[in-house]
């Protein structure tokens, strides 16, 4: 399943205790926390706001550099908050996908994947974590969301491929 891998994220790879260790830094990991403090700042809905404007940045640069315009809905989890019209294999849109996108880093009631068979796929995990696939390299499409302060780590495949 799509030949170029990437995880991205907001925490910095050089706060994790070892490979495949836990990240030793005390951050946000939810739309949850709004309000919440972190390191003796308080996270506020602007600040949480820019970071996923910058994951739904990451989907929308990444899936136009590797001409991906449409993705499917697999594996949909509805736990009530679904919208009617998600449902299972249904064809979505470049604009429709980074709106599930963001649904689902703010943990809205729902979990599915995106995916276009084994070309690409859009895999927004727990804690989060963004996992992209493409079928070309799209890291040097993606150097403004690093500047811009997410990481983004390549040959790292997505934990919820089937």
């Amino acid at each position: 399943m799509a030949e170029f891998r990437y995880k991205i994220t907001k925490y910095d790879p050089r706060f994790y205790s070892g490979p495949g260790g836990a990240y030793t830094r005390d951050e946000w990991t939810s739309f949850s926390d709004i309000g919440k403090t972190f390191d003796g700042v308080e996270l506020t809905r602007e600040a949480y706001e820019r970071i996923e404007g910058l994951y739904l940045m990451a989907v929308r640069t990444g899936l136009e550099a590797a001409g991906i315009e449409q993705l499917r809905v697999r594996g949909l989890e509805d736990h009530g908050d679904a919208p009617d019209s998600l449902t299972e294999g249904k064809p979505v849109a470049l604009p429709e996908a980074v709106e599930i996108c963001r649904a689902l880093l703010r943990e809205a009631g729902f979990w599915c994947r995106l995916e276009d068979g084994d070309r690409a796929y859009v895999h927004v995990g727990y804690d989060y974590y963004l996992y992209l696939g493409t079928p070309v390299d799209v890291g040097p499409a993606l150097a403004p969301i690093v500047e811009a302060g997410l990481f983004v780590e390549a040959g790292f495949t997505s934990p919820y491929i089937e």
